[in-house]
């Protein structure tokens, strides 16, 4: 833990909280009930049938699921970015595994990376 990075993050995602860029405000009051088991357990319950809190003994911590900020117009960011050049190639923002996987983007990453080398 370091005390720095933690008042950074909270200088900027308070300032993302305030201006409410991208919606941010509303997006990060709807999250944290989600922490609320019961809360949970009820949304899970509108993706299935027969979902009750019983059924649910052991319960972890909330997870965290990163989300690209774009630091010059403070707002989130909802699409994958892909930055590169001949010697490296990220891919950033890209929140699901699944979607990292499937074919047809995979074939888009190779594009673009046979762009930037040749």
């Amino acid at each position: 833990f370091e005390l720095s990075d933690f008042l950074e993050i909270m200088r900027f995602e308070g300032f993302l909280f305030l201006l409410n860029r991208a919606n941010f405000r509303s997006v990060a009051l709807q999250e944290l009930p989600k922490s609320y088991k019961p809360r949970m357990v009820s949304l899970a319950a509108l993706l299935a049938t027969g979902v009750e809190p019983r059924q649910f003994r052991r319960w972890g911590p909330a997870g965290i699921r990163a989300q690209l900020i774009d630091v010059k117009e403070y707002k989130l960011v909802q699409d994958f970015c892909m930055e590169g050049d001949e010697r490296s190639f990220h891919i950033l923002n890209a929140v699901s595994p699944a979607f990292t996987c499937a074919i047809p983007f995979t074939e888009f990453v190779l594009d673009e990376v046979e762009r930037l080398v040749s």
